[in-house]
């Protein structure tokens, strides 16, 4: 794992990832990053001249899950998006409209638990 910085003007947060995309998704988690979620960010890689910085879990610590890259296209038809969304407003359930087609249906999933 590597260390990414988020950075929006003076403001900078780190986070360990894979890679950048990766970073990317974890600063636009509203739940770690509330801030800086809904802003547009540049993500960094975080270097120190001279050092490989390299993360590891803190003994007895769980490794963060791993995020799955999923195609765009593949997965944002138009079709089961409208269709998610129909259900989630019939259940009285609030959700970003914008969100992704994944997201939609793990939150329709979490509620047939």
């Amino acid at each position: 794992m590597k260390l990414f910085e988020l950075v929006i003007g003076n403001t900078r947060r780190l986070v360990a990832a894979e890679d950048a995309e990766q970073a990317r998704r974890i600063g636009q988690d509203p739940t770690k990053h509330p801030d800086i979620h809904f802003m547009p960010f540049e993500v960094r890689e975080f270097v120190l001249p001279g050092y490989v910085i390299n993360v590891v879990p803190a003994s007895g610590a769980e490794p963060p899950p791993r995020i799955e890259t999923v195609d765009d296209e593949q997965s944002d038809e138009p079709d089961e998006r409208e269709a998610l969304k129909a259900a989630l407003k019939a259940r009285g359930v609030e959700f970003n409209p914008r969100w992704s087609t994944d997201r939609l249906r793990a939150l329709a999933e979490g509620l047939e638990d």
